[in-house]
C-alpha cells in the first residue's frame, strides 16, 4: 500500500502589481481571491493482485479527448483561475471516492485489457465559474408592458445531500484490439445545474403592487452517460494516431422560452431535461518542420 497527498498553495500577484480591479474588490476580497492553500488529493492505493484498489481524494480521467468534454465527466471543473487555460489535472476538482480495477490481461483476441468501477458516495460538487465582478449582483427589477418593477427573486437550492441517495458511481472495460486501443464507459451521475421557475410558489408569496416577485429551484437531475472511446497509432502511411470519442447524455438541463405552449411545459416551470450526444474525431502527428526548428519536432493536432 501507499499514500499520497498533493497540495497546493498560490499567489496571484495581480491584485498587488496593478490597480485594475481597485475599484471591483473591495480589499478583504483581493486579499481573499490572491491566496489560496488548499489540499488537493489525498488517496491510498492498495495492490491485491489482480486487483488494485484507490481510496480517498482522487481525480479519475476517461476518454480521449484535449479539452473537451465527453466522456471525462467525472470531476467536475474549478474555472476561476484562469478559466480552461490551466491544465486540466490543475482545475479538476478531486472527489472523495472509490476506484477498483480489476486487471484481466489477455482474453481471446483482446489483450491488457481490464475493468474498471468507481463509486462516490456522498461527494457530490458543482462546477464552479466566476463572473465580470461588474456583474455579480443579482438582477433587481424588470421591464413588463413598458413599465418597471422592482424584482424579488427568492432562489430554493435543491442541491442533492450528502446521503448515499446521492451516490454517483460507473464503470468501464478497456483494452486492446488489434492495435486499437479501445473503452466502452457508463458514469451514472447529476446533470448540470438547472433553473425551475416557481410559479405556483410565487403566487403564495405576499408581493408588493409595484413589484415582481419569482421563486426558483436550482436542481441538478439525474444523469445516464453512455460512450465510447478508441484510439489507433497508424505507422505505415501516415505516422498518425488516430482518435474517436463519442458520449450520450441524459438529463441535460434545457431552459425553454417564455410563453411556449403549456403542452411543451408541463410542469409550467419554463425547465425540462433533454439528451445530448457528443462526438469527437481528432488525428495527432509529431512532424519535422525543419525552417521553423532543426532540433524539435511539432505536435500537429
Amino acid at each position: 500500500a501507499s499514500l499520497t497527498v498533493i497540495a497546493r498553495g498560490v499567489y496571484d500577484s495581480l491584485y498587488d502589481i496593478g490597480d485594475a480591479f481597485s475599484d471591483k474588490f473591495t480589499v478583504q476580497e483581493r486579499e481573499k481571491r490572491k491566496f489560496e492553500y488548499k489540499l488537493r488529493e489525498v488517496y491510498t492505493d492498495i495492490a491485491l493482485p489482480p486487483l488494485s484498489l484507490r481510496l480517498g481524494r482522487q481525480q479519475v480521467v476517461w476518454g480521449e479527448t484535449d479539452n473537451f468534454r465527453a466522456l471525462d465527466v467525472i470531476n467536475p471543473l474549478d474555472l476561476r483561475w484562469h478559466w480552461s487555460r490551466e491544465s486540466w489535472e490543475d482545475i479538476r476538482i478531486p472527489l472523495w471516492m472509490v476506484r477498483a480495477i480489476y486487471d484481466i490481461g489477455k482474453i481471446g483476441p483482446l489483450e491488457e485489457s481490464f475493468a474498471e468501477a468507481i463509486w462516490i458516495p456522498w461527494d457530490f460538487q458543482r462546477g464552479t465559474t466566476t463572473t465580470d465582478p461588474r456583474l455579480r449582483a443579482r438582477a433587481n427589477s424588470v421591464v413588463s408592458n413598458d413599465q418597471l418593477f422592482d424584482l424579488q427573486t427568492t432562489v430554493i437550492d435543491r442541491k442533492p445531500d450528502k446521503g448515499l441517495e446521492s451516490s454517483q458511481g460507473g464503470m468501464r472495460f478497456k483494452g486492446i484490439w488489434r492495435g486499437i486501443d479501445f473503452s466502452l464507459n457508463y458514469f451514472f451521475t447529476f446533470g448540470d445545474t438547472g433553473l425551475k421557475i416557481r410559479r405556483d410558489l410565487a403566487a403564495q408569496q405576499p408581493c408588493p403592487a409595484d413589484a415582481v416577485c419569482s421563486v426558483v429551484n436550482t436542481v441538478n437531475p439525474r444523469s445516464h452517460v453512455v460512450g465510447f472511446a478508441a484510439n489507433y497509432s497508424e505507422e505505415k502511411y501516415t505516422q498518425a494516431v488516430f482518435r474517436v470519442e463519442t458520449a450520450l447524455n441524459t438529463g441535460v438541463p434545457v431552459r425553454l422560452k417564455s410563453g411556449i405552449p403549456r403542452r411543451f411545459d408541463k410542469d409550467n416551470d419554463s425547465f425540462e431535461t433533454a439528451r445530448r450526444t457528443v462526438v469527437m474525431l481528432a488525428f495527432d502527428r509529431t512532424t519535422w518542420i525543419r525552417p521553423l526548428n532543426k532540433m524539435r519536432t511539432f505536435l500537429i493536432s
